[in-house]
């Protein structure tokens, strides 16, 4: 009976050091390990609507600061981004084949109507709706899918939310927050206007009174009247 206790205790104790030796600790990367990593394609899939009949794919691949990234819906539907986060101007090329470029002139919260801002927004939507979402690993692991393309999401949101051109040749400790997906509207309240207020006005001087000497009644003179006259 103690034997069968000691081999359970040990076993328990084998158990216990496997566990611990095979949990690995991911620290999260930095912005200076994800800018200069690189990666080839990254292929992510799921099913679509509607009744799941077709494969709705996302693509991306990095080189450095080049970004690419590829999505593909009922087979015929394809669209394409091209990011370059260390060129400026801030823009996107866009197209499988004849490509556009659209140039960001203002910050999306003030030209939402803009060629720009509405392919920012639908590329975000892409990457976080059927890449983040459904990429396998951990968004901390830059060597898995899922943190290949956290590092993409990172890098094109700053670029292109905040107009922040990086370079391959400084070093980022850590990311830069972002504004985007954060930016906020400049709003230029008009001053308070005051009511016009009379300043208060000094105390004059006494003016001295003048007396003006009133001038004598003049009486008529008595008219005597006799009888008989009338």
């Amino acid at each position: 009976m103690l034997l069968c206790r000691y081999k359970f205790l040990f076993f328990l104790i084998i158990q216990i050091i496997s566990t611990n030796i095979g949990a690995q600790v991911i620290e999260p990367f930095s912005m200076d390990d994800c800018l200069k990593s690189s990666f080839s394609l990254v292929t992510v899939s799921h099913k679509g609507s509607p009744f799941g009949m077709h494969d709705i794919v996302l693509k991306a691949e990095k080189k450095v600061c080049d970004i690419s990234i590829m999505h593909e819906q009922y087979k015929w539907v394809k669209s394409k981004w091209h990011i370059d986060v260390c060129r400026g101007p801030v823009h996107i090329k866009y197209g499988t084949d004849a490509v556009t470029v659209f140039k960001r002139r203002l910050p999306c919260n003030q030209d939402r109507s803009s060629d720009f801002c509405k392919s920012y927004k639908t590329l975000m939507l892409r990457l976080q709706d059927d890449g983040l979402i459904f990429a396998k690993g951990e968004k901390e692991d830059i060597t898995s899918d899922h943190g290949k393309l956290n590092c993409s999401f990172e890098l094109i949101d700053l670029y292109l939310g905040t107009g922040t051109i990086l370079s391959r040749h400084k070093e980022y400790p850590s990311f830069i927050p972002t504004i985007n997906t954060i930016e906020k509207p400049t709003i230029n309240y008009p001053s308070p206007t005051l009511p016009n207020v009379p300043k208060e006005q000094e105390p004059r001087e006494p003016i001295e009174r003048v007396e003006v000497p009133q001038p004598e009644e003049i009486k008529a003179p008595a008219v005597e009247v006799k009888d008989g006259e009338f």
